[in-house]
């Protein structure tokens, strides 16, 4: 079950506030955020799932993409991201729940992907990829998508 958390960055903050959400929200598993603004500030709820955090969090190591993959890979990697974070603004969901760093890497080296590079990845499932795929490709690629396996 998500639980929330409230939080508000005044105007003028000295940090302390912002510091407050963003290590709230590197030790914990983020749904969604919504914020507001006010007059004085910031508002931010902050929807979260109960269990170790993500990268970053309680006992997990952080992957240097950068470092780890080839630089026309991480090339890649970058602009499926970028995508990613288009697709999830969109949306209005987090940008792991379109697609963890790890999926992205892994369709990174495929210099050009398809719907098919997408089914081979772990967690990307006919309705993943009807949900998001599709516009990680690039486009809506669906009148040249095999049909499912």
């Amino acid at each position: 079950m998500a639980r929330y958390n409230m939080f508000f960055v005044p105007h003028g903050d000295d940090g302390d506030a912002q510091k407050r959400l963003n290590d709230f929200l590197t030790c914990h598993r983020v749904c969604q955020v919504e914020r507001a603004a006010f007059p004085d500030g910031w508002a931010f709820c902050v929807e979260w799932l109960p269990g170790d955090g993500p990268s970053g969090g309680r006992g997990v190591e952080r992957v240097d993409y950068m470092k780890v993959l080839p630089p026309d890979v991480f090339a890649r990697f970058s602009a499926l991201r970028e995508r990613r974070r288009e697709i999830a603004q969109a949306k209005k969901v987090s940008a792991y729940l379109v697609a963890t760093d790890a999926q992205l890497a892994a369709l990174a080296k495929h210099e050009k992907p398809t719907v098919a590079d997408l089914r081979g990845i772990d967690g990307f499932g006919d309705a993943r990829i009807e949900k998001f795929g599709f516009r990680l490709l690039g486009g809506d690629v669906r009148a040249n998508a095999p049909s499912p396996a």
